[in-house]
């Protein structure tokens, strides 16, 4: 299942959308059945543009998980596609009827003994290998609707112009299929660990990283607590991860430590309530204000090519927001030019 957001030319005589289906609920969230979105159902395509650049969303929840971003972002005139990724994502329902409930583990690696992590490791391969699988096959798609006289996005999708990004594990799949698909442009990683090749080989394409933990200081690294300690372990090697890419492609890594995990996330609106909804210090409106105006930023000019734009500036207007890496002011671009004679 998939869920598309775009630029709609009029919204008259549709209706908003509802930010559910009431199958994906039970008892503790049904009142997210009753909510409207911002959006509305089957509208046309907006004729501003002839064709849309894109972005994949992938999350470890499911596929409307983001709708505070993949509606801002289709407003600023891209193509958001979020991915349900059955028995992955949370459960699954389609028009049909059928029901996939996950079959994954709660945790993506196991940090109760080095046993355990070590056999939980080939786990997460495989699910990221599915989950980049599933990215492909919606790239496939896309690719077959912009050539459909009958499908609504005939000729709309700009295929040259792709990105994709995620949270958590999806942001981890963001890596990975930026790194080793050449239709995708550029990636955004919302506090995910990196896992496949992009962990150790980088990501050589425009990359946006944000993260939430700070770097773990020799006393986390020491702690009596064998959990605490290979948590401590296993963060200091995201750390080494994320700046081996960076220094190796340049990218943007930005901590915002006021921030927790699911600040990320449509989440901290369900409730006030944040140790239910798991959000951190910093206000939910906030939160998503800058995730919203730096995402935009890094579009417009690492996917788009708008020279006006600054990243950094971007991230300059937040003060809960810092700037680890950027890429060098000057890029350098090499050349391989024919020797004539």
């Amino acid at each position: 299942m998939v869920e598309v957001w775009y630029p709609a030319e009029s919204v008259n005589g549709f209706k908003r959308a509802r930010y559910r289906d009431g199958r994906q609920s039970d008892l503790k969230d049904s009142q997210l059945a009753l909510v409207k979105t911002r959006s509305f159902a089957g509208a046309p395509i907006a004729a501003k543009q002839q064709k849309y650049p894109i972005m994949i969303f992938s999350g470890p929840l499911n596929r409307f998980q983001n709708t505070f971003e993949t509606e801002d972002i289709a407003s600023q005139g891209f193509i958001v596609v979020s991915i349900d990724h059955p028995y992955d994502s949370d459960l699954v329902v389609f028009p049909d009827g059928r029901r996939l409930s996950t079959g994954r583990d709660p945790d993506l690696l196991v940090f109760t003994s080095e046993e355990a992590l070590a056999a939980s490791r080939p786990k997460v391969e495989l699910r990221l290998a599915i989950r980049v699988g599933d990215v492909k096959d919606v790239l496939d798609q896309l690719e077959k609707w912009n050539s459909d006289p009958n499908n609504q996005f005939y000729q709309h999708l700009d295929l040259e112009h792709i990105g994709m990004m995620g949270h958590s594990f999806g942001g981890a799949t963001a890596a990975e299929i930026c790194k080793i698909d050449p239709r995708v442009r550029v990636a955004i990683n919302f506090d995910g660990t990196m896992f496949g090749t992009s962990k150790w080989a980088g990501v050589p394409k425009p990359y946006l990283v944000f993260f939430t933990s700070p770097r773990p200081t020799d006393a986390d690294l020491q702690t009596g607590s064998q959990q605490s300690h290979l948590e401590a372990r296993e963060l200091k090697s995201d750390y080494a991860d994320i700046d081996r890419t960076m220094g190796r492609y340049g990218g943007y890594f930005i901590q915002v430590p006021s921030f927790a995990h699911m600040n990320f996330t449509d989440t901290p609106l369900y409730s006030q309530l944040k140790i239910w909804t798991g959000a951190g210090k910093i206000g939910t409106l906030r939160a998503h204000e800058i995730i919203n105006r730096v995402t935009l930023a890094f579009l417009r000019k690492d996917l788009l090519g708008d020279s006006d734009v600054s990243v950094e500036a971007a991230v300059r207007q937040y003060r809960e927001a810092v700037l680890v890496h950027e890429p060098p002011p000057v890029q350098i671009s090499r050349l391989a030019v024919p020797h004539v004679q």
